[in-house]
């Protein structure tokens, strides 16, 4: 009968050791990976933080460009206009000498109606392209100093820590 307990016992502990086995193997890379993440995050913050604000800064410009582009095509329309149509010509100069008219009553309209000679010589606004919002968090990583140092030492602990209470013995 002991000898039956016996081996029980040992039948227990032994498919006990494969998960104390699996624990300490998932915590092991589990601490190495989040201490990595840890070093990675201080040691890459300045990095991406200047590739987003140049990022950033290109697609501004790229849409500042679009627009300049958008804003010569329209003055070659209107140079080819004021070359070829003779109305639109007429047209503009009517509208031109009526503005100077003091005695000309004119009907109110809508801003975007009027005809204007000149339009707004480039002072429309761009869209406002948004920054991620992890941003400010990059920028405490990169310029604090002391937070960084502390995330780098609770990574060396967390390496410490994994190869001390955490390593899978292989005997056999």
């Amino acid at each position: 009968m002991s000898t039956a307990l016996l081996d029980e016992a040992t039948d227990i502990a032994a498919s006990d050791e494969p998960t104390s086995g699996w624990f300490k193997s998932i915590s092991f890379w589990l601490c190495l990976l989040v201490s990595a993440v840890l070093f990675g995050a201080v040691s890459l913050a300045p990095r991406v933080r200047d590739l987003i604000r140049l990022d950033h800064a290109a697609r501004q410009n790229q849409w500042e460009l679009v627009r300049i582009e958008d804003r010569i095509e329209q003055m070659e329309q209107i140079g080819r206009a004021l070359r070829d149509d003779s109305e639109f010509v007429t047209r503009l100069a009517q509208a031109d000498l009526r503005a100077q008219e003091p005695n000309v009553q004119q009907i109110p309209v809508d801003e975007h109606l009027v005809l204007r000679p000149t339009s707004d010589n480039g002072t429309s606004t761009t869209p406002a392209i948004a920054l991620p919002i992890y941003l400010p968090i990059l920028d405490t990583l990169a310029d604090n100093r002391d937070i960084g140092n502390a995330l780098l030492a609770v990574a060396a602990a967390l390496v410490i820590f994994a190869f001390t209470y955490f390593q899978v013995s292989t005997e056999q």
